[in-house]
């Protein structure tokens, strides 16, 4: 799976959890053909604020891309029908669809 991974350092003081930065309703598109792993990624990016659309494959991606337009999609290379290269290479030659 192509994704992302950010780090932040928290000063933790005794007696009280740290707040988790919270994006201001910032869209995600995950992309993956095992429910499995949408459903983890979704979960995981859902409790730090994210709003997370899910897609199966990549032919569903680009009908969700052009209708939700998401500000980042975390894309799995290998999946059926068209898979997630041939997405971003798609998303890069004809841009977002109408």
């Amino acid at each position: 799976m192509i994704g992302f991974y950010a780090q932040r350092r928290v000063s933790l003081k005794k007696g009280r959890i740290p707040e988790l930065p919270t994006p201001a309703r910032v869209t995600v598109l995950v992309v993956d053909d095992d429910q499995d792993v949408r459903t983890l990624a979704r979960l995981a990016l859902e409790y730090v604020g994210y709003v997370v659309f899910e897609a199966a494959d990549g032919i569903e991606a680009w009908e969700t891309i052009g209708r939700e337009r998401p500000a980042l999609a975390v894309v799995d290379v290998q999946m059926p029908r068209l898979d997630g290269l041939k997405l971003c290479a798609r998303v890069k030659r004809d841009g977002l669809p109408n």
